[in-house]
């Protein structure tokens, strides 16, 4: 039997089969998910219904040995009467199906001690009164491990944030998509109320989309190492020195004219950036609060969203 609840395997039609672990994975049956998040159907489906299980075959165990194992037994015999044999049989197979439950929601302490239950029946001499305690211990460790077990909740104005791959649009994600995976992870950690994280993942999304635009003004001669090693503050003097290459003709010429202002507006919105939120994110310990998380998200859907009208990588 103890071999049984190890492998997750059924002994005889009795026993429900659990294979489900606990937390979501790709192999379980749960959607799987970053920081695995679950809705609430989700939850009531895998985790609230054996839970519920649970509770009911520990009481069903409880009230069992309470009636079956006191009758026709002399008051004085009560406390050390040994469990008959089709008694313990009975025990045994609520024990083993309740084991499954226990080791379906991963209560490693709880799963110990009902194997050791098991092997006390084995042994032959389990009293009544003795399996009685052990219940009442076994329902303990299971109400303090089901404590550990916590669950985070996302409210309904932030799931649209969660798992959202084209915050910033499709045209921003088809256009720098080394910059997508940090707009969707800002995206959840918004959605998680991690607002400073939040920021953090803006900052590298902008950082990205203006190696673009050095690029695009050809600004990167006026680096002097790799521009991915470099500061900000260098990159904004890299990109100031550019700028000033794309005034020539811009006074008789429409279309240069039109590339200096496109350049001119992300030149000034990245250095902008620096001093506003990339400093205070990167060195001052800075927390964000939701209100201006917000604010500084939609400042940078507009930033990116400007560079993909002309630039993509």
């Amino acid at each position: 039997m103890i071999a049984d609840i190890q492998t997750g395997q059924p002994s005889g039609d009795l026993v429900r089969v659990l294979s489900i672990k606990a937390l979501p994975t790709s192999e379980n049956g749960w959607p799987p998910r970053p920081f695995q998040i679950v809705s609430l159907l989700d939850l009531r489906k895998y985790y609230l219904i054996p839970i519920q299980n649970l509770a009911l075959i520990i009481e069903g165990l409880y009230w069992n040995v309470l009636e079956v194992g006191t009758v026709d037994l002399p008051a004085l015999e009560k406390d050390r009467a040994v469990i008959a044999p089709d008694h313990a049989e009975k025990f045994k197979v609520v024990l083993l199906a309740h084991g499954k439950h226990v080791r379906y929601l991963e209560l490693k302490e709880s799963l110990k001690y009902v194997k050791l239950m098991l092997q006390k029946f084995s042994n032959g001499d389990y009293r009544y009164q003795e399996y009685k305690r052990d219940i009442e211990i076994l329902q303990g460790r299971e109400d303090h491990e089901l404590e550990d077990i916590v669950f985070g909740f996302i409210p309904p104005d932030k799931t649209p944030y969660f798992e959202n791959k084209e915050l910033f649009g499709e045209e921003v994600t088809a256009c720098f998509p080394s910059a997508a995976q940090d707009i969707e992870a800002a995206a959840n950690c918004y959605a998680h109320d991690l607002h400073t994280a939040c920021v953090f993942h803006l900052m590298r999304a902008v950082e990205l989309g203006t190696r673009r635009v050095l690029r695009g003004m050809k600004a990167g001669k006026h680096l002097k190492r790799p521009m991915e090693l470099c500061t900000w503050g260098e990159l904004i003097v890299a990109l100031e020195e550019g700028l000033k290459g794309l005034t020539v003709g811009k006074r008789t010429s429409t279309v240069r004219s039109s590339t200096f202002a496109f350049y001119s507006h992300a030149v000034g919105a990245f250095r902008n950036f620096k001093g506003a939120w990339r400093d205070p994110v990167s060195h001052t310990g800075k927390q964000y609060q939701p209100g201006e998380t917000k604010d500084i998200m939609e400042n940078t859907r507009q930033y990116m969203q400007h560079l993909a009208t002309r630039l993509k990588e």
